[in-house]
């Protein structure tokens, strides 16, 4: 076992290590010179639920006259409700639309995609059947286009439990995680996934003409992440199908090393659930398993990023956040004891951990954000913030206002922002705080004309 003085001298180099620029030769040059960007960029999330319930030309009314939206990002493809379909049950519905939950929701495609570009794949068959198989997008771009509205393929890929039964062959490219289980997340090494991903991309570029462009949506946390801040008793220690073996090989990444080290971090956790504290704690633990087992990291010498919360639901998600890292890797603290540090580390100034479920992050935290997004690319691409408009919260936490949207807007823009996108389906918005960004919007205006 290590000494402490040793464990602290060898984290030191494990860091250094991991810091290491990666070795891989740069990306070709793109001149970006000839994109057409929008200026400003004020876009709005929104589903097909939407226009069936309400009809277009109202829908495409209620945005421009209330947000100046110019862009729409169609959710032309998901199969979780949170997304694609009305409010989410057990939340009050907003001032508009349907008030009834569409129970009978299984998402899918909400466009006629042309089984052409999916020849190569057995992922071939995923039209929703919601919504009378509405087509979005030959529904909505002309409508859009007549009032000077882009229109942009919101594709979103997140997993979703449902999609095994509800996409033919979908199992068969499942992640398998390291105990040989196949979980219900398809693997993006998986030949016929990789096509169906694919085949979507070429379909809305050569289908699709009227497309804008197209809006890629993934939230997906890889191994090491679903066990620090996920869920311990069922991990996502992905992905161990062949595929993936078979790439971690040509890396020299030892699969069964890999696979020993997940197991063992597994059971740390699993202790720590049980307040089976080791001798020199979990943190201390914690690093002792990536010094031993270094082909956790798998690959250290690639860049990551952060996903940049909602501001306003953002207190309630950061407080369960930091309750589950209270419950791995700093189970011998409380989030009380850590908040400060982790404010500190992440250059945030906000509620303290008491009130942060019911505070939210305040626009503050959005213009901190927006101005860190633009520094990480050099300014070299746009930056467009999410604003929060009634991401759904429980009761008795931090619900939007009109005023919260129209500092936020207000913030990303100060802050060097060339856009919004109004987030995260209009579906769930109600009508006064989407007009709390076109306020912000006017806002901003009028200051430029000063």
């Amino acid at each position: 076992m290590l000494r402490r003085r040793s464990f602290f001298q060898m984290a030191s180099v494990l860091g250094a290590w991991v810091k290491q620029p990666a070795r891989a030769a740069p990306p070709p040059t793109v001149d970006r010179s000839k994109v057409k960007y929008r200026k400003p960029y004020i876009a709005i999330q929104v589903g097909a639920v939407s226009f069936v319930d309400e009809g277009t030309d109202k829908v495409l009314d209620i945005f421009q006259e209330r947000a100046n939206v110019n862009t729409l990002w169609l959710n032309t493809y998901t199969f979780e409700r949170g997304t694609g379909g009305r409010q989410i049950p057990g939340h009050p519905f907003p001032d508009h639309g349907v008030q009834t939950p569409d129970m009978d929701y299984q998402g899918g495609a909400f466009y006629n995609y042309n089984p052409k570009y999916f020849e190569r794949t057995c992922l071939n068959e995923f039209r929703s059947p919601n919504y009378n198989r509405i087509d979005i997008i030959r529904e909505v771009a002309p409508k859009a286009a007549k009032r000077g509205i882009d229109v942009f393929a919101w594709d979103y890929n997140n997993a979703d439990p449902h999609m095994p039964a509800r996409v033919p062959n979908f199992k068969r490219v499942l992640e398998i995680d390291a105990f040989g289980v196949p979980r219900y997340t398809a693997c993006f090494n998986h030949p016929d996934y990789r096509e169906h991903l694919y085949g979507k991309v070429e379909d809305y570029l050569k289908t699709f003409p009227e497309l804008a462009g197209i809006a890629w949506g993934c939230e997906r946390m890889g191994p090491l992440m679903n066990m620090i801040g996920g869920n311990w008793s069922n991990p996502s220690i992905t992905c161990f199908c062949p595929y993936c073996e078979s790439k971690g090989r040509e890396r020299g990444i030892s699969i069964d090393r890999a696979r020993r080290g997940y197991v063992e971090l597994n059971q740390l956790f699993s202790a720590a659930h049980q307040d089976q504290r080791p001798a020199d704690g979990y943190f201390v633990a914690f690093w002792r398993l990536l010094l031993a087992y270094p082909e956790i990291l798998v690959a250290p010498e690639k860049p990551f990023g952060f996903h940049i919360m909602h501001n306003n639901c953002a207190g309630p998600r950061m407080a369960n956040f930091l309750n589950l890292l209270g419950g791995t890797i700093f189970h011998d603290a409380k989030p009380e004891d850590f908040l400060a540090f982790y404010y500190k580390i992440m250059d945030y100034k906000e509620a303290p951990f008491h009130e942060l479920s019911t505070a939210g992050l305040s626009s503050d935290y959005v213009s901190r954000e927006t101005k860190r997004a633009i520094a990480g690319v050099n300014s070299e691409i746009p930056v467009y913030p999410g604003i929060d408009i009634d991401v759904p919260t429980n009761p008795g936490e931090k619900q939007t206002t009109p005023a919260d949207v129209r500092e936020a807007v207000k913030a990303a823009f100060a802050a060097g922002a060339p856009g919004v996108v109004l987030s995260r389906k209009y579906s769930e918005m109600k009508l006064a705080n989407l007009s709390g960004a076109g306020e912000g919007l006017r806002q901003i205006m009028q200051r430029s004309d000063r």
